[in-house]
Parts: C-alpha cells; structure tokens; sequence
C-alpha cells in the first residue's frame, strides 16, 4: 500500500467516511466525507469518496514537489504524508514548514518541521468572528507528528496533553517522554472547546497474520484495537532518519 493509500486510511479514522452535520469551524455549512470541506479540484461524476480523496491528495503532492523539490521527494514517508496532511487542511504550507523542509545547506530540518506543524491549530470562531484555538485541531496536529516520530531521530512520540486558558488566552502543551512542547497563543479557546486534557490516541500495531483478504491495515486496526480495547494510532516500524544538526 503506497503512503498516500495509508493516509487515506488515517484520514477515514480522524476524519470519518460519513461526514457530519457541521462544520467546526462554520456551523452553517456541512461537513464533507475525510473531511474534505475545500476540494481544489471538481468531483469527477460517479467518482467514490475515497476516490476523490486519493485524487486531491495527489493534486497536493504535485503542488508540495513544485514547492520543496527534492526535499519533497528524499522525505520520509511519514513525513511526506504529514505535508499532504498540512495541505489537505490548510490548502498551503507555512513559511516556517517551508523553510525547515527547505533547510540548510539541502539539509531538511524535519523536527524543526514538525514542530512548525503543532501550532496551526486556529479556526475561525463564528461567535467571535475571530480566530480561536480548537482542541480538536490540536489532537489531529498531535496524531500528524506522530507520523513523523518513529521515523525521524530526535522525535518522541506525544503521548497527551491539554488545553489551558491563561486569562482569556490559549496556551498548548503537548507531553512526550521527554520535555514537553509548549505553544502561548494571543488568541482565546475557540467557543467549540473547553480547557482540559487533550486525547491523543496510543500506539496500536496492526497484527499482519489472519487479515482476510481485502482489508486494509487501517480495518485490521480497528478490528486489533476492538478486540484488545486499545485505543488506535498508525503503524511504525520504518527506520529512523537522522535529524538535521542544530544551526548555531
């Protein structure tokens, strides 16, 4: 299974396959299937959901390649799906990604990415008709690092973390099993969260053996965790790559 089928897969567990009946961000409208609200690209007719979204996900990639080049394509793959991941929600990259994917010398920093990555987590609030910091958005970012952190040394996995109002403003702490990684934002809660615990979801290994034909790693997944009520996160086992030196 290539890497943009598997994050197919990861988009139909956070996102769902069904939709829902609002968005977060604007109540007014209804949540599409993967989550796919903002298409860049027209349906094509009879075309299946997950169809659509392979689709868009390869538009992506060819607009990642034109920006990044070979920083695009000498990535990791859980990191090349963690910047599908940043356009599929945002429809862009950030100078700050673009600029430590691009990195030093042709050096990509991918922790420096990575971290650049775990701060977009504003929506629109249509009660304040402003930005605000959603803990949704802060667990999806959580579970889009953790595609990077078996394969890229310097990198732990974040295993929890909360929301906190510090006076009317957000502040974000993500926990590792090492330091913690902590955002102070000049904008509130957005109206949709509460302060509290995030949920990052712990790591599930899919069992390979006994998967009957025709279901994806992402069911077996499901079916592993179900049965073990462990909670479920994406497969790891590639090995890691070398985070890029510190720049004095």
């Amino acid at each position: 299974m290539s890497y943009i089928d598997e994050h197919i897969d990861y988009l139909a567990g956070h996102e769902g396959v069904k939709g829902a009946l609002e968005r977060v961000e604007d109540s007014s409208k209804t949540a599409a299937p993967y989550g796919l609200d903002n298409p860049p690209i027209p349906r094509k007719e009879k075309e299946s959901d997950r169809a659509y979204v392979k689709r868009v996900l390869e538009h992506f990639e060819v607009k990642a390649k034109a920006t990044l080049g070979n920083a695009y394509d000498n990535a990791p793959n859980g990191v090349k799906r963690a910047i599908l991941d940043s356009y599929y929600n945002s429809g862009r990259l950030y100078p700050g990604q673009i600029a430590s994917l691009k990195g030093t010398n042709g050096v990509s920093d991918y922790v420096g990415f990575a971290k650049n990555t775990l701060d977009i987590v504003s929506a629109n609030d249509p009660k304040t008709n402003s930005a605000g910091i959603l803990k949704g958005l802060a667990n999806r970012k959580a579970a889009t690092y953790n595609l990077m952190a078996n394969e890229v040394e310097g990198l732990s996995p974040i295993t929890g973390g909360e929301l906190i109002d510090v006076g009317g403003k957000a502040q974000l702490i993500y926990n590792t099993d090492k330091d913690p990684i902590a955002y102070n934002f000049d904008k509130p809660l957005h109206s949709k969260s509460n302060a509290g615990a995030l949920n990052v979801k712990s790591y599930k290994k899919a069992q390979p053996l006994g998967v009957a034909p025709g279901v994806s790693p992402f069911e077996a997944q499901l079916q592993a965790a179900e049965n073990e009520n462990a909670a479920l996160m994406p497969t790891y086992g590639a090995p890691k790559v070398a985070a890029a030196p510190a720049v004095s």
